[in-house]
This record gives C-alpha cells, sequence and structure tokens, in this order.
C-alpha cells in the first residue's frame, strides 16, 4: 500500500499550483476575469513571478517531507510579498472595488494557506 496522503494537504497544493497558474496566465494576457493588469514589462514579470511561487509552492508540498514544505512556505511567503509589492508600487490597480477584492481576497489566501501547512506539520516527515 502507498503511503497515506492526507487530504487536506493534497487539496491545498492542487489550489495553490492551479491559483499560480490563474496568476501567471493573466500576467500575459492581462486580464482574468474582469480584473485588469497594467501594460507595463514589470507588472507582467512580478505577476508571473508571484504564479510561479503559488505553483512552486504546491509542488514542493505533495511529497509530504519537511525540508520540501518548508521550502514550500518560503515560496508562498514570496508570493504574498510580491502581491504587497504589486500593490505598493502601483503594478497592481486598486481603483476599483472588484480590483481591490481580488487583490484581497488573493492576499488573504496565501496567508491562509501557509497557516494551514504549520497546521499540518505533524503530517509531514
Amino acid at each position: 500500500m502507498g503511503k497515506h496522503r492526507p487530504l487536506g494537504i493534497l487539496a491545498v497544493s492542487v489550489l495553490l499550483i492551479l491559483f499560480g497558474m490563474a496568476e501567471v496566465v493573466p500576467s500575459f494576457t492581462r486580464l482574468f476575469l474582469l480584473i485588469s493588469r497594467p501594460r507595463v514589462p514589470a507588472a507582467t514579470w512580478m505577476g508571473a513571478l508571484t504564479g510561479l511561487f503559488y505553483c512552486t509552492s504546491g509542488i514542493l508540498l505533495l511529497p509530504l517531507r519537511r525540508r520540501l514544505a518548508f521550502l514550500s512556505l518560503l515560496f508562498l511567503a514570496g508570493a504574498f510579498l510580491g502581491r504587497i509589492v504589486m500593490m505598493v508600487a502601483g503594478l497592481y490597480p486598486m481603483n476599483s472595488f472588484l480590483q481591490s477584492l481580488a487583490m484581497s481576497v488573493g492576499t488573504s489566501m496565501a496567508a491562509f494557506f501557509a497557516i494551514y501547512i504549520l497546521l499540518k506539520w505533524s503530517s509531514f516527515k
């Protein structure tokens, strides 16, 4: 039999990978669910990097190893900080309720995922 894989950690891994891709693709298309980004290279590359950090974080959780989970948390922190930097630098326009809501929800989710990983730390070997 294979090793027991906690469903919650698997779900978080998959969500991080999906949300990461949902961050990378709009970085280049500039539009996702009516939320837009400015057409400046810094916004494109910061958004793509943030998305890649999310994806990497999710992938690193899959083996259920503590060292990789720690790296996953570092990448998740990088994604969190990247979103904050994008807001402060004006690379993510906050000129509408929808834009502000999207950024707030996305940033809060990154924090929630990090807290969840820490709460499930004993699941990692």
